[in-house]
């Protein structure tokens, strides 16, 4: 308990940095200025390709990081740390060809209530419907950052360094959650699902290096996150 009282209070101060999420601008309308614009010629283009699923679009930004963390030459640009270098060459030595399981995590409004109420800070209820959306998306996408923050500076800092992100529209946005990508050989990543504005998701992606990554199981991760109240189940396609 001493343990989650320490991680949620981290967490929560780093729920108050300013989620970047994406939003989608829309043109004016111009048959409200010019009038009912001539019909448009019929397309010969190809249909539209499939909609990708959110573990596609997490897994696309798992082999980008993949790639930065096996690059010394990027890695470089960013730390001299040798600690911080041996770490990140470690985790570039995993197979993230295909995850061996993927789960989704997600924090309901009772498991904020349990978190504010850890931090002495009340409860979610106090808040108006939008402001729990942004406190949910917030706490969300900062609890990936918090499990390697427990493994101490360095562990954070390469973690930081092997970061990647993305925006892109989809048809059913989720609501705000983490998909854990873990793997055989390979240290687990992380990526934070957050809905925007007109269909936009906000993507995000960390290794989890805290304790290695490959030696912390699944159920120690589970076990941490249900100290918290957080949800985690097994992603099937």
């Amino acid at each position: 308990m001493k343990q989650a009282r320490k991680m949620v209070a981290l967490l929560m101060a780093l729920a108050l940095v300013a989620l970047a999420g994406c939003r989608q601008k829309t043109a004016p309308d111009p048959s409200s200025v010019l009038g009912e614009p001539p019909a448009a010629p019929e397309s010969s283009q190809a249909p539209a390709a499939p909609e990708k699923s959110l573990q596609q679009h997490g897994q696309e930004l798992v082999s980008l990081m993949a790639e930065m963390v096996r690059s010394s030459q990027y890695t470089n640009l960013y730390t001299g740390d040798q600690e911080v270098q041996q770490l990140l060459a470690a985790a570039g030595e995993g197979d993230f060809s295909a995850p061996q399981a993927v789960y989704a995590i997600r924090l309901p409004e009772t498991a904020l209530d349990s978190l504010l109420a850890l931090a002495g800070m009340g409860s979610i209820s106090g808040f108006s419907p939008e402001l729990r959306q942004v406190i949910q998306a917030r706490v969300t996408s900062a609890l990936p950052t918090q499990i390697n923050a427990m493994g101490g500076a360095n562990v954070l800092a390469a973690a930081s360094v092997c970061t990647a992100s993305d925006c892109f529209v989809s048809s059913q946005p989720p609501e705000s959650v983490i998909y854990l990508y873990t793997y055989q050989n390979a240290v687990p990543a992380a990526v934070s699902f957050i809905p925007g504005e007109g269909g936009a998701v906000s993507a995000s992606g960390m290794l989890i290096l805290y304790q290695g990554g490959e030696t912390m199981e699944v159920t120690q991760l589970r076990e941490l996150l249900e100290q918290l109240g957080a949800e985690m189940e097994e992603v099937t396609q």
